[in-house]
């Protein structure tokens, strides 16, 4: 996706540089990550008529992204009284080959296609303290989980045909976060949920990350986690209809500044 580079690039410096603000604590993120796409996912041809729950297929099989993808990750944390405001991101990169065992849009069942997807997810959130006794935190809060990029299918038996399904989807979510902090490391677990109807687009999300951290020197962090983002929606894109229900997990690790 064009420019979606220079994007992220700034998007991670800025992350890196704001919790350095005086009068503000916070933690700089960075690392890597390692996510998988699985579940299945069906789209409508551009005349219509067809039921989706007939032209359902797995996007590893049919489609043939049944690798996983690594990218470098980064987070940025800024205490601020009671509030916290979060930012993470992370890109999903992936090609692969796989025979369609159902209609894809307007590729036929049984053609051999080569799939390209590039997502980029840019997740912020506020998350305010409502406990914090001894090594218990409870934080809940509000944010937005935006995906773009884009998904293209094109034949590579048959017709010549590429079908190419455009992401740019903010999706406002309830978060939560709580922690438990056990000598010299931390336990973290993020949630998100959403369920509604969005522009075109409507279904339920969740985000879940599970992370340990351990200080190591002073100000210096280590951390390992794996995340957990489910998203079962139906809607339009470019007229066409679609529905899917897929699951992009994955493990992260890296390092993090506090100040």
């Amino acid at each position: 996706m064009t420019g979606s580079p220079v994007r992220i690039a700034i998007f991670a410096l800025l992350l890196l540089s704001v919790p350095a603000c005086g009068g503000l604590g916070g933690t700089a993120s960075a690392g890597y990550t390692q996510m998988s796409l699985s579940g299945d996912i069906a789209l409508a041809p551009t005349s219509g008529g067809v039921s989706l729950g007939t032209i359902r297929q797995d996007v590893e099989s049919a489609l043939g992204l049944d690798d996983a993808s690594g990218s470098p990750y980064v987070r940025g944390d800024v205490n601020a009284a009671i509030v916290t405001f979060t930012a993470s991101a992370f890109q999903y990169d992936q090609s692969g080959t796989g025979t369609l065992t159902a209609n894809f849009g307007n590729i036929s069942a049984g053609t051999q296609v080569r799939s390209d997807v590039e997502l980029w997810n840019l997740q912020g959130a506020a998350l305010f303290e409502l406990l914090n006794i001894g090594p218990v935190r409870l934080a809940p809060g509000i944010g937005v989980n935006y995906f773009t990029g884009d998904i293209d299918v094109s034949s590579l038996t048959g017709p010549s045909i590429t079908e190419n399904v455009s992401v740019d989807a903010p999706i406002p979510l309830l978060f939560g976060e709580g922690e438990v902090k056990l000598g010299n490391l931390r336990g973290i677990v993020d949630v998100g949920w959403i369920s509604g109807e969005y522009g075109d687009v409507d279904g339920t999300y969740l985000d879940l990350a599970g992370t340990v951290r351990m200080e190591i020197a002073a100000h210096l962090e280590v951390f390992a986690g794996y995340r957990w983002l489910e998203a079962d929606l139906k809607g339009t894109v470019d007229g066409q209809a679609f529905q899917g229900d897929l699951v992009l997990q994955g493990w992260f690790l890296g390092g993090s500044l506090r100040f």
